[in-house]
């Protein structure tokens, strides 16, 4: 059984302020971009069957030893900085000179007129300079003008926004594209995608009207990854946690080829429900912003029938060339209304993560942090069985900070096709701990064969965001295993948060931000240090120095009170370096960017948001 096409759906069906959204979305919905074919084409060999493997293979993990040694940081603090958080991003460890923003937004035309994305590179070199050029294209992979070129000190970092998609007069398809970063030395780095509201339509409602906000790595190409995926994608009217519900999921997809790359998109739900098979033709270095969904949620979130599928979206190469993709979750639908409707503009928020290209049997979320209260914090978890075989049993292991196995969860089969959301109170996992703070969940399958994606629900009298990333390890290369550095005679690893914004002053004053690893690959990761360097000068703050973190711990820090700066806030990029083992981790940014330092003065202007009547 297929979904309606999202193109058929007419606007007559939908509230009033839904029909407003509905036409502003149509300049980017109304029809299929060049190349594309919404009728179907060949179909993807979407359910591949993968190699017999040893049943339920057991692993060892390391025993712990030595101490752990951390920023002595717990959930509360004298400024609550869960009140203002809102993206994230893994630490990165996999310096390239060449990487890819899959997606990016300049004002276009249409009901995103108000998104636009900044590019963010980090100088991995601790000794050379690199010179690096950020090249903007289109979706149909022009060229917009000549690259932004920066010779960025050893340590230093860069941002720029992508105004040039919108602004070029050689642009045929304005304000949405990609880039292509490349360098002479390895570089890692970041996108900033931000909106204030869809104009005619809803603001964000929060405090301070911060908007929303995500934060996406970039990517390196890997040859061999020809199909990218990204689930589950919940399509839901009366699902239990507010972010679950209302979902509108924009799907980037590139091609980071020289070569014209035949694409082919399907979304397929667990309950039987398809959207496409959708052809489309990307040329070298073009990328397609696909809302085919859209409009079907849209339908669906207009009216009180209950409805609750997760879907996956699948992007295969016809061509065998690689593709590298992204996903942002956006939510602008608070609680229901008294008539089990979804209440449009309740909120405005967006969480983002990478596509994946790698199945594996045992996928980290590096964070687990529940709490209530004000503010309330939850963190959700989806996994995906893409694969033709039952994965399961599955088994879920919830740790504190500590190391202990708070709680288990086991999901006697995964079958083909089959999604699992975890989270306080859901079907998959009723195990799910209450009360804590910087923990880590590790999933393991039977076989190969887990995706998925972690994100964290803020609630309360703040900005009520959201904020996550792909699970660790459904990407391949992606983010990387640390790369290495000496600094002052001992040679460490090193994993790169591509920004941030510290500041302290004698009244305690800090700006929201966080960073958290967790050890689950060595005994102990043995010294180690959080470093900061300042984007520009590449001056160093902070670096103290810890002892260890035992196996299964993890550490944690709001980044101010490890730094000493001058009396303005720095904008700088931030770092662990370790000496043992592999670590896994994100980085976490808050407040309204409005007030942050970014060096393009075009990335936020003044919040100007006015709904319609």
């Amino acid at each position: 059984m297929r979904m309606p096409n999202p193109h058929d759906l007419g606007n007559a069906r939908l509230p009033l302020a839904l029909t407003a959204l509905a036409a502003l979305l149509a300049a980017l919905v109304a029809g299929p971009a060049a190349g594309q074919d919404p009728s179907g084409g060949l179909t993807p060999d979407r359910l591949v069957a993968r190699p017999i493997e040893p049943v339920c293979p057991l692993v060892v993990p390391p025993a712990p030893s030595g101490v752990t040694d951390r920023p002595n940081t717990d959930f509360q603090t004298p400024f609550p900085e869960y009140f203002f958080l809102h993206s994230s991003t893994h630490l990165q460890g996999q310096p390239s000179t060449e990487k890819h923003a899959p997606g990016l937004f300049w004002t276009p035309p249409g009901g995103l007129s108000d998104f636009r994305s900044l590019v963010v590179v980090n100088n991995t070199s601790r000794t050379q300079t690199a010179n690096v050029n950020v090249q903007f294209f289109d979706q149909l992979g022009t060229p917009l003008g000549a690259p932004f070129t920066a010779a960025l000190p050893p340590e230093g970092s860069v941002d720029v926004s992508a105004v040039t998609l919108f602004t070029s007069p050689l642009s045929q398809t304005p304000g949405l594209g990609s880039a292509l970063i490349t360098s002479d030395q390895p570089v890692v780095g970041a996108t900033i995608h931000h909106a204030y509201g869809i104009p005619g339509s809803i603001c964000d409602p929060d405090p301070f009207t911060p908007g929303a906000a995500s934060m996406q790595q970039l990517q390196v190409r890997q040859d061999d990854k020809t199909t990218v995926r990204f689930g589950p994608i919940p399509i839901s009217n009366q699902a239990p946690h507010d972010f679950l519900n209302g979902i509108l999921p924009l799907v980037w997809v590139r091609n980071p080829t020289t070569q014209v790359n035949n694409v082919q998109l399907t979304y397929t739900s667990n309950t039987g429900l398809q959207i496409g098979p959708i052809n489309v033709t990307l040329q070298p270095n073009g990328s397609q912003l696909d809302l085919s969904i859209v409009n079907a949620a849209l339908a669906i979130y207009a009216g009180t029938a209950p409805f609750n599928a997760y879907y996956i979206v699948e992007a295969t190469s016809l061509s065998g060339l690689p593709l590298v993709g992204e996903v942002i979750l956006t939510d602008f639908y608070g609680p229901a209304n008294p008539d089990g409707s979804l209440s449009f503009g309740g909120r405005f928020r967006m969480g983002s993560a990478m596509m994946a290209n790698t199945e594996k049997r045992t996928l980290v979320s590096p964070e687990l942090t529940y709490q209530v209260g004000d503010p309330s914090v939850v963190t959700l978890i989806g996994i995906w069985n893409p694969t033709a075989a039952d994965v399961g049993p599955v088994t879920i292991r919830y740790y504190d900070r500590n190391g202990n196995v708070l709680a288990t969860g086991t999901l006697a089969s995964l079958p083909a096709g089959a999604p699992a959301v975890i989270g306080p109170g859901m079907p998959s996992s009723p195990n799910y701990p209450a009360n804590v703070f910087d923990g880590w969940v590790q999933i393991t399958a039977c076989k190969k064969g887990l995706i998925g994606w972690t994100m964290r629900q803020t609630e309360g009298s703040g900005f009520r965001k959201v904020f996550g990333e792909t699970l660790h390890g459904t990407n391949g290369q992606e983010p990387g295993s640390g790369y290495a550095v000496n600094v002052a005679g001992l040679d460490l690893t090193r994993k790169l948060k591509p920004v941030s914004q510290v500041f302290e002053d004698d009244d305690g004053f800090w700006w929201p931000a966080t960073e958290s690893f967790v050890n689950d690959s060595t005994a102990n990761v043995g010294t180690y240090f959080y470093r900061f360097f300042d984007f520009t000068t590449a001056a160093g703050y902070g670096a103290p120095m810890f002892n260890g973190v035992r196996y299964a711990n993890t550490s944690f820090t709001y980044e101010d009170e490890l730094v000493v700066t001058p009396f303005d806030p720095v904008l700088v990029s931030s770092a662990v370096d370790h000496t043992n083992g592999v670590i896994k981790g994100i980085g976490v940014i808050g407040d309204p960017l409005v007030e942050w330092l970014f060096t393009d003065g075009n990335f936020v202007p003044p919040p100007t948001c006015t709904p319609s009547p």
